[in-house]
């Protein structure tokens, strides 16, 4: 049938709003919008927000306010870091993961886990000048 037949008309609309980067010229400050089965950390920074803001200067990956635990590399599998390390990824669906290599819970810990990373923390990636 139409619309009107099986459903009430709305007048107004409830509009949500979804979390999305903020965006610099040297920084996306981003945040953790999933956590899978093995405690890898998914963020809502996409590879194609990364390559448009960084166009290729170094960086860090920062999380829940510790510095000394940054990233300043992107793997392409988990097995390019070695077994137990910290490492930044992006997922076959484009976003970027932090993950540790093998650190599924009972056998070195995971990195929400190790690094107590909980929904809606923040990621955040500042990028360096390419002149020195």
């Amino acid at each position: 049938g139409t619309p009107e037949l099986i459903a009430k008309r709305k007048e107004t609309v409830r509009q949500v709003m979804s979390y999305q980067p903020v965006v610099a010229e040297d920084h996306i400050r981003g945040m953790v919008t999933y956590i899978d089965v093995y405690g890898n950390v998914i963020s809502n920074i996409t590879q194609e927000l990364f390559k448009t803001v960084g166009k290729g200067r170094p960086f860090t990956i920062s999380f829940s306010g510790r510095e000394r635990d940054s990233i300043s590399s992107i793997s392409k599998t988990y097995n390019a870091v070695r077994e137990g390390n910290l490492l930044a990824l992006f997922t076959n669906s484009g976003y970027l993961e932090i993950a540790i290599n093998k650190g599924v819970e009972g056998s070195g810990g995971s990195s929400s886990g190790l690094f107590g990373m909980q929904l809606n923390d923040v990621i955040l990636v500042e990028f360096t000048s390419n002149s020195k």
